[in-house]
């Protein structure tokens, strides 16, 4: 055996063990797209004005965690976020009149599918709803969720003062639920 040689190793088994350039370079395309392509976590900063959200369209894939960092800006009133679609519920007042609070059907079946990690100045929450109302001038509250499995277009708004901020404002915006 000639001492150079390298035993039963032929020319052909030594060059199905290199990568062929090409290939390499659409392994590593792959990678680098890949974190962007399949990302599970998304984070959405919501800043609620006088009488508006922003942003006020959101897509969300189902399954995916959605970590949601909301503001009130507003100069002087109460902002809340309720999410759901469909037929409205109404609350009576005092006085008899009928407004609206919130939808008959909602997004979350309750406050437990919601992660609530930190807020401050924050009015109300309701776990039934659930609903989030923050005071003006920067209440704030961070929440994380998994996106139920409930594809379609569905609503997020404020019903404050007896539903005028959602009837009378206009202050909704719209998710789109994905797969």
């Amino acid at each position: 055996m000639n001492p150079r040689s390298h035993g039963n190793r032929s020319p052909a088994s030594s060059r199905a063990r290199r990568l062929h350039p090409a290939a390499l370079a659409a392994a590593l395309a792959l990678l680098a797209i890949a974190p962007a392509a399949f990302a599970a976590d998304q984070t959405f900063a919501i800043v609620m004005a006088d009488y508006s959200f922003t942003p006020d369209h959101m897509t969300w894939h189902v399954g995916d965690t959605v970590t949601i960092e909301l503001t009130n800006n507003a100069t002087d009133k109460d902002h809340e976020i309720m999410f759901g679609k469909g037929e409205l519920n109404y609350e009576t007042d005092d006085f008899g009149q009928k407004h609206p609070h919130g939808w008959q059907t909602k997004l979350f079946d309750s406050a437990g599918q919601l992660h609530f990690m930190m807020g401050e100045n924050i009015a109300e929450l309701m776990a039934g709803m659930p609903m989030i109302t923050l005071q003006p001038k920067g209440g704030t509250m961070t929440f994380s969720f998994t996106v139920p499995d409930k594809k379609g277009t569905w609503q997020f708004a404020c019903f404050e003062e007896n539903g005028s901020h959602f009837a009378d404002h206009d202050m909704k915006g719209t998710i789109e639920i994905v797969d």
